[in-house]
């Protein structure tokens, strides 16, 4: 247990709380805030202890504290940060390191013309898949580091095109081996060609949809976490996400029952936060773009009686929505990109 933190103190209590002999100079630097050189007094352990947290540094990120952890966040996707490891846990405080690497979201796919103007049937893309989700606790020892890149997002798809895969984040941190976490798949576009399908990525992205068409996109396979939906014809599917796979596209009689397959929803990786969220696909009709997953995936555009409305992802880790055709044949919305890869280790303070 500490030591007072006023006056009176006795060596006795010093050398009962770290076991160094009864010269006082053999205690130089046995805590924290204790001069490692000189003359030592009693007054330089008021309020020590032999137990003490894990000390770390941060190169190419920064950190928070929260809930008794620090958390180091590195965000910078043109270089490696790192956490290192400047001194294990002593006594009851925990050694453990929570690490978290979390790949980019794909890109949404493209849309295509509103079908009032092409006899053929209007084109809505599937939303791109939330990034694949590494995690690890390791045990701290000094000299140690850990180090990553996270991926760039995966960018939306032009006019009737498959979004881009996320790229992946790296890891090279001691105790883990060097692997990549994969992106999320990028979205389907439309029900013909190659270009309807789903990509395989971290996730998978949701197959794109075509109007009036029994001809859809399949969803992409998931790595790490779950398989897009499957494009209907009656709007374009979600992006899978790490605790959800992505919802179909949803047909009905009229332009107003078609709707846009919702993303997969992310996962809550303690102390994080929830991560790995899909996009949701574009309306092939007038109803609502699919929604989003939770955790940052975006949201899908809408085709009739209305501008598209696709967003991308709004967190690092999250697709992006499918892109859907703009209301009065007037071009075609372009599918959004996923959020960017994101890094996070965690530890006791």
């Amino acid at each position: 247990m500490a030591l007072p933190s006023s006056v009176p103190i006795r060596q006795s209590q010093v050398k009962a709380e770290f076991n160094k002999g009864n010269n006082l100079r053999a205690y130089l630097g046995a805590a924290p805030g204790v001069p490692t050189s000189g003359n030592l007094k009693l007054t330089d352990f008021l309020g020590k202890s032999a137990a003490s947290p894990i000390v770390s540094t941060v190169t190419g990120g920064a950190f928070t504290t929260s809930g008794g952890n620090k958390i180091v966040t590195l965000t910078n996707t043109n270089a490696q940060g790192c956490m290192n490891i400047t001194s294990p846990a002593v006594g009851s405080y925990s050694n453990v390191i929570q690490t978290m690497f979390v790949g980019a979201g794909g890109g949404g796919g493209g849309g295509g013309p509103a079908h009032q103007y092409q006899s053929n049937g209007s084109i809505s893309g599937g939303g791109g898949g939330g990034g694949g989700v590494f995690t690890k606790g390791c045990n701290a020892a000094a000299g140690q580091s850990y180090c990553g890149q996270p991926g760039k997002a995966g960018n939306g798809g032009g006019a009737k095109t498959q979004g881009n895969n996320g790229g992946n984040t790296t890891i090279n941190a001691s105790g883990i081996a060097a692997v990549s976490v994969n992106g999320g798949g990028g979205g389907g576009s439309h029900g013909q060609g190659a270009n309807y399908v789903g990509k395989a990525g971290g996730n998978g992205g949701g197959g794109g949809g075509r109007y009036g068409t029994s001809n859809i996109g399949t969803g992409g396979t998931g790595w790490e976490g779950n398989n897009g939906g499957n494009g209907n014809s009656g709007g374009a599917a979600g992006g899978g996400g790490m605790n959800s796979a992505g919802g179909g596209g949803r047909t009905g009689g009229s332009d107003s029952q078609r709707f846009g397959g919702a993303g997969g929803g992310g996962k809550n990786y303690s102390p994080f936060g929830v991560y790995g969220a899909g996009g949701g696909g574009a309306s092939v009709g007038s109803g609502s773009g699919g929604a989003g997953g939770n955790g940052g995936g975006g949201q899908g555009g809408k085709t009739v009686g209305g501008q598209g409305n696709a967003t991308a992802g709004s967190k690092q880790g999250g697709g992006g929505g499918g892109g859907g055709s703009v209301s009065g044949g007037s071009g075609p919305e372009g599918g959004k990109a996923g959020g960017h890869g994101i890094i996070k280790f965690s530890h006791a303070i």
